[in-house]
Order: C-alpha cells, then sequence, then structure tokens
C-alpha cells in the first residue's frame, strides 16, 4: 500500500472511530431520562408526576427519605389565578412544595414563595370582609395554611366535629383530649373592610397539633390584585 493510501486509510479510520464515539454519547444522553415519574402511576394524575431529576435531588435533602416512600398531591389549575402546584410528602407529613411556571418549578417556601401564594389567592383575598361565610374564609385559611406549611391542615370552627365525623384522624399527636382540643372551635375571624385587612383562624395538623394563623393583607389602591404576608404562631 502507497504513503497516500496509507495516509487516507487512517482518516477513514479516525472518521469512523469518532462517529462511533459521538453515536454512543448521544445514546448515552437519550438514555438517561430527563425526568422521573414519582407517586402512584396506578392513581389518578393527582397521585403521580414526573419530576425534573434536579428537583427530585432538591426534594431529597429536604425530605431525608427514599423517593419511593414519598407521596404526591398533584394540583392542577390551582387558586384563583389557576397555577400547577406539586406537593410531596412523606409518612410525617415533611413537605416540599413547588409550583411550575412555564416549565420552571419554583419551591413554595422564603418570600418568593409568598408572593406566589398571594397572586394565586389574591381575588379572593381582596374580596374578604366582615360579612364573608366563615367556611369561605376557612377553607382559604386551609389553603393558605397547606400551600405554606405543608398538607394534612384544615380549618377549625366551632362546627368542626359536625365537618369532619372522622375525627379519630386528627387526635393522633399532641392534643389527644377533645375537651382540651375544642377550646379551639373557633370560628375564621376578619378585621377590617378597607385596605389593610387581618384573617385569624385556627388550623389543625395531621400530628395533632394546633396553630393559629394570623394573615395580614395589604390591598393597593387602582390595582385588581393584592399582597398578603403570611404570619403564625
Amino acid at each position: 500500500m502507497g504513503r497516500v493510501a496509507r495516509v487516507k486509510f487512517w482518516m477513514a479510520m479516525l472518521v469512523t472511530i469518532v462517529g462511533f464515539v459521538g453515536w454512543s454519547a448521544s445514546g448515552a444522553a437519550a438514555e438517561r431520562p430527563s425526568t422521573i415519574r414519582v407517586g402512584d402511576p396506578a392513581k389518578p394524575q393527582w397521585a403521580w408526576v414526573d419530576v425534573p431529576q434536579a428537583v427530585v435531588r432538591q426534594t431529597m435533602t429536604v425530605l431525608k427519605s427514599p423517593v419511593e416512600q414519598w407521596m404526591v398531591n398533584n394540583m392542577i389549575d390551582y387558586g384563583d389565578t389557576p397555577q400547577h402546584v406539586v406537593i410531596f410528602y412523606d409518612g410525617n407529613w415533611e413537605s416540599c412544595r413547588y409550583v411550575i411556571q412555564r416549565g420552571r418549578w419554583i419551591r413554595l417556601s422564603g418570600e418568593e414563595g409568598l408572593k406566589i401564594i398571594s397572586g394565586m389567592f389574591g381575588t379572593r383575598l381582596g374580596a374578604l370582609n366582615a360579612e364573608t361565610n366563615k367556611d369561605d374564609a376557612g377553607r382559604l385559611c386551609g389553603s393558605l395554611a397547606v400551600l405554606h406549611k405543608g398538607p394534612k391542615r384544615t380549618y377549625l370552627s366551632s362546627d368542626f366535629w359536625t365537618r369532619n365525623p372522622s375525627q379519630n384522624a386528627w387526635m393522633a399527636g399532641a392534643i389527644k383530649e377533645k375537651r382540651t382540643l375544642k377550646q379551639y372551635f373557633i370560628d375564621p375571624k376578619i378585621e377590617g373592610n378597607g385596605a389593610e385587612k387581618t384573617l385569624t383562624c385556627w388550623i389543625i395538623t395531621g400530628k395533632g397539633g394546633v396553630e393559629q394563623w394570623r394573615i395580614r393583607i395589604s390591598q393597593r389602591e387602582g390595582t385588581a390584585g393584592s399582597s398578603a404576608s403570611l404570619s403564625m404562631r
């Protein structure tokens, strides 16, 4: 084989090898899934969701438990301004909450989370007044509590046992005696009718504890929306 022929042969081999390496790399990339299905696909879509791997890793640092043990609440078009919300939680009701906007998963924590939650319920927050039905106010407070702190929270009121016939499900934690719990059977209360309002509500958790929520609502003049700052004690 002449010199020119040998050069051509090795160039052909080089092209073949490089092409094979490129094909192998693209094949490996194609085999690596960009999302992980979390939850129970045997149930309706509220019980499972396809999650970006980066979000899975972030959630693992929060829940400190295997993905296989997570439960999912996949809420599509949730709130007054419909948003896609996903809540991951474990057997201890520890949770990590996200809203999906334009494909971006944003964790509902800190100031950014509060702004998103406020925008989701701005219409109802702005419409609150002293005449608002107590159950409507309580459900709103319950939704805000779940998004801000985690699942299995519901509002207390004077008719709590009537609304929750399976009351034993709420007695597993710190407050076990009904007579002790009944002191918190207080209807949600709204104070103020102007630009500054406060919604006060008692929330019972899946761990049997009770939280008092005071939601301060500030509504700007000349805008259709409202902003809310949340505090809990």
